[in-house]
Parts: C-alpha cells; sequence; structure tokens
C-alpha cells in the first residue's frame, strides 16, 4: 500500500473536516460584525461540539471524521517512516514491531 499517497489524502480530509467544523459554528453564532476569518483565528472544536450538541443532543459527525483521519495520519506516517525508503531516514523497523506501539 503506497502510505504517502494515504497521508495526502487523510490530510485533505482533515484539512476538509476542519473548514465544515468551523463553517457549521461560524453559521450558527455568526455575530453582525465578525468576519469569517477573524472568527476562524478565534475558532476552537470546542465551539463546534457545543453547538451540535445543543441542536442535535450528540456530537456532529465532522468531529468524528476529524478523529477518524488523526488517527489514520499517524498510522501513515509511522508506516511510511518504517519503510526502508521513508524519507531517508534509513530506519530497519519491522512493521511487526510498530503496530503494538499504535
Amino acid at each position: 500500500m503506497r502510505w504517502d499517497f494515504l497521508e495526502l489524502i487523510v490530510l485533505l480530509l482533515m484539512t476538509y473536516s476542519q473548514i465544515e467544523m468551523v463553517s457549521c459554528a461560524y453559521l450558527k453564532q455568526k455575530n453582525k460584525y465578525e468576519s469569517f476569518f477573524c472568527f476562524y483565528t478565534s475558532y476552537s472544536i470546542k465551539d463546534y461540539i457545543e453547538i451540535t450538541r445543543e441542536e442535535k443532543g450528540r456530537i456532529g459527525v465532522w468531529y468524528w471524521v476529524f478523529v477518524f483521519s488523526v488517527i489514520v495520519l499517524v498510522v501513515a506516517v509511522v508506516n511510511v517512516l518504517a519503510s526502508e525508503s521513508g524519507f531517508g531516514t534509513n530506519l530497519n523497523l519491522n512493521q511487526d514491531d510498530i503496530w503494538p506501539i499504535l
């Protein structure tokens, strides 16, 4: 499996889920005088969790997409670094040695 391509896909998914969480929170708490960029700089994931819990009674799906993509990204990075040609690190770790760590 090409872990480096998986890393790219997961990074795009993380970025998209982050943008979706910010835009959802921005639309629900929009201040007339606050721009999207200004809101984005002061935004935290906690805002999205609070809004979706108040609105639906549970945490929104984009939070779980973000968490899943972070976990997959960590696994992909470890596998790339453990491969023989991973970024020129010359780490000769066996894949079986990595999985118990995760």
